[in-house]
């Protein structure tokens, strides 16, 4: 980074961006703890050089609790702040209160003078005073930055009015980045900047009053996102409830071609979900209606939607022939309907203007990548795309069968058509089912992210792509915050997808970032609202945030709704068991024991009986699971290894750590949140493995 030298003019004008930044509290940090002080400068200098850096911003001067920056150019201040700003918030998350480090940052653009290594002038002033605007962790900048950087930075960005600003003499438009991160509202900016207004007459006031109960700006842009255009976050909520795509109806004489009426609804919800203003609704809701007499509009109402598309498939003589319509949901109008007779390979065409037709009827100028997108996810072979939508089929069965099944599908497809980005997302979330349950990690999970890179290397605005990756990141890389940028980055690219919001919302789980995570299972929720999956890993929230009756209400509504489900009983028994509640416990799990003798049973059956006292029947059980006398190929030793920190044998519970982590076992990131291990938290061999593992520790007692 280089400096201004002496060796320049004694006096140098020129017209540049300015970026102030201050670490908040840093004089009370100072006067509670020295070393704490010195070492947030530390940090702080250690996260801020890289990326000014990466972004050409000259470092003039180095204020103690802050720096002066001279860009060239306003859109890259603003790129180096968010990114500032990003970076020392992932690092707050896994730092105790006294070693966080809060920024406020300021931008403007105007003239400067350079004198003696130093800077000056109005340029420089101004910033250093919107600086003082911002919120801790935020960014300000001046009318004149946003003027050269709207329409060029994906974030949100809220106008906070004029503000008289200390020894500037006049006043100053403010706008404010608001981070995904941010709770406080734009009307609240606001507010809280009113003070600083000065002469505001009875019409000034009504006006300003009027515009804020318009309501706030977002910054949303149609159509397909890039990768290339994403910051290093974005606001990943979306807007849920526009439309719904109900299963089409296979109208051949062949039953067995249903998969693809079935692939036909999937793959129109997969392309609807990344359109940011669609918010479509999610293929497990979507499949409570096949099979039944439809009436869209009751449905809409049901959902709560703008909208129904429905439609119908045959396949005759080698010729599709889909017919479909669009369904007002509140006047059961139709708004738009078509009949298509092409060729059987033409499907993907089919599928592009279905897709492409549905999305004008909510935006009449959609983005073009919109339809480019389409085009780049489609089969060169149409029997390629038939093996996709076989093991998509198969991959929706239970066990190692459905799985293995669906692996020979999807390796035909790319065998066929090795340029099929899709197939290989697919592929990638096979090999994961297989992980962990039925082989071990090592065997799958790297043939897992090979599937995803060469899916990304073929389609990098595939969101399954992104989300395949993230999930071999997350669960067998632990790489977090690469698994994160993936995971936010499929968001990004597929805003109405609710299997993405959901996964990453149980990411974030494990790490005990319980709120965010809730968000994010609400969306999951709000997309696929009859869907079991986000129901029950809200469920794990509460069990892991120790919330077990909230945990316990939730579950037994769950039962409810989907009876005789094992993970539901197998919570329920959990539930119990954390609220002293053996025996209730005991009659969900023993039967379930006995019906599937899966080791997960078999280990909680051992803990139950250890807490009720009878260590004949508890050390009976853990012998079952030792001797690996369960159902499942594969045992995983972080389960068997927190039996046996429960039955206090800790060095055989440390033994089997090692070998999870040698191993890779998915399971063993629990460990930061499991509330069964609290009693260990200050033992040293746990802590050593929180922190071989890079998870935090978190304040459980």
């Amino acid at each position: 980074m280089s400096r201004e030298t002496a060796a320049e003019p004694e006096h140098r004008h020129k017209l540049a961006a300015i970026m102030f930044t201050d670490i908040v509290g840093f004089t009370a940090i100072s006067a509670r703890n020295e070393l704490d002080a010195l070492q947030a400068v530390s940090d702080y200098e250690e996260i801020v050089r890289p990326i000014l850096i990466r972004h050409k911003g000259n470092e003039i001067k180095s204020l103690g609790d802050g720096t002066l920056v001279e860009f060239d150019s306003a859109l890259a201040a603003v790129n180096s702040a968010i990114e500032l700003q990003t970076a020392l918030h992932e690092r707050n998350q896994l730092m105790p209160d006294a070693r966080q480090i809060q920024l406020r940052i300021g931008i403007h653009v105007g003239e400067v003078i350079y004198r003696a290594g130093d800077v000056f002038g109005d340029g420089v002033n101004v910033a250093a005073r919107v600086q003082t605007v911002a919120p801790p962790s935020g960014v300000c900048f001046t009318a004149d930055v946003w003027k050269m950087v709207k329409g060029k930075v994906p974030v949100q960005v809220v106008a906070l009015g004029r503000s008289e600003l200390k020894n500037v003499g006049r006043l100053v438009e403010i706008y404010r980045v608001r981070f995904p991160w941010d709770q406080s509202s734009p009307t609240g900016d606001r507010a809280r900047i009113a003070v600083k207004r000065i002469h505001l007459g009875p019409v000034l006031i009504l006006v300003v009053t009027a515009c804020l109960a318009a309501g706030v700006f977002l910054f949303v842009r149609n159509g397909r996102a890039k990768p290339g255009d994403l910051p290093a976050k974005t606001p990943l909520k979306t807007n849920p409830g526009s439309l719904v795509v109900l299963p089409f109806k296979n109208l051949s004489d062949n039953p067995k071609l249903g998969y693809w009426s079935d692939g036909l609804t999937e793959e129109l919800i997969g392309d609807l979900s990344t359109v940011p203003n669609v918010g479509v609704i999610g293929r497990e809701t979507s499949s409570t209606f096949k099979d039944r007499p439809m009436d869209a509009r009751q449905i809409c109402h049901e959902l709560g939607v703008r909208a129904a598309l429905e439609g119908s498939v045959r396949e005759d003589a080698g010729r599709l022939r889909v017919s479909v319509r669009l369904t007002d949901g509140a006047s059961g109008l139709t708004l738009w309907s078509a009949n298509y007779d092409e060729p059987t390979k033409n499907v993907f065409q089919v599928q592009e203007r279905i897709a492409g037709a549905v999305v004008l009827q909510f935006n009449p100028k959609p983005n073009p990548g919109f339809e480019a997108g389409l085009a780049g996810r489609a089969a060169s072979n149409v029997s390629a795309y038939e093996e996709y939508l076989k093991g998509k089929e198969a991959l929706n069965k239970d066990g190692y069968g459905g799985a293995r099944e669906a692996l020979q599908h999807f390796q035909a497809a790319i065998s066929i058509d090795p340029s099929y980005a899709p197939a290989y997302a697919a592929l990638s979330n096979c090999y994961y089912h297989l992980s962990n349950v039925f082989l071990p990690p090592t065997e799958v999970m790297p043939k897992a992210r090979e599937a995803a890179k060469k899916a990304i290397a073929l389609d990098p605005s595939l969101p399954e792509a992104r989300a395949s990756l993230a999930i071999v990141l997350a669960a067998y890389d632990w790489d977090w915050k690469g698994a994160e940028d993936a995971y936010r980055t499929a968001i990004a690219l597929g805003p109405g997808s609710a299997e993405a919001h959901l996964n990453y919302g149980t990411f974030l789980i494990q790490f005990g970032r319980f709120r965010e995570a809730d968000e994010q299972l609400k969306i999951a929720r709000a997309l696929d609202p009859r869907s079991m999956e986000p129901r029950l890993n809200h469920s794990f929230l509460l069990y892991f945030s120790r919330n077990y009756k909230a945990e316990l209400a939730e579950l037994l509504a769950l039962q409810k709704d989907f009876p005789d489900n094992g993970p539901i009983r197998g919570g329920l028994a959990e539930c119990y068991f954390a609220l002293g509640r053996n025996d209730e416990a005991l009659a969900l799990i023993e039967p379930l024991f006995k019906s599937r003798r899966v080791y997960v049973a078999a280990a909680d059956l051992a803990m139950i009986y250890k807490g009720a006292g009878n260590m004949s029947e508890a050390n009976r059980y853990v012998g079952i699971v030792e001797r690996r006398e369960v159902l499942n190929n594969y045992v995983s030793p972080y389960a068997l290894g927190q039996t046996y920190a429960e039955m206090g044998r800790l060095d055989d519970a440390f033994a089997q750590w090692d070998i999870a982590y040698a191993a890779r076992s998915e399971d063993l990131v629990n460990i930061a949140v499991e509330p069964r291990l609290d009693f260990l938290r200050s033992n040293p061999r746990f802590q050593s493995l929180l922190a071989r593992m890079h998870l935090p520790v978190l304040p459980w007692k």
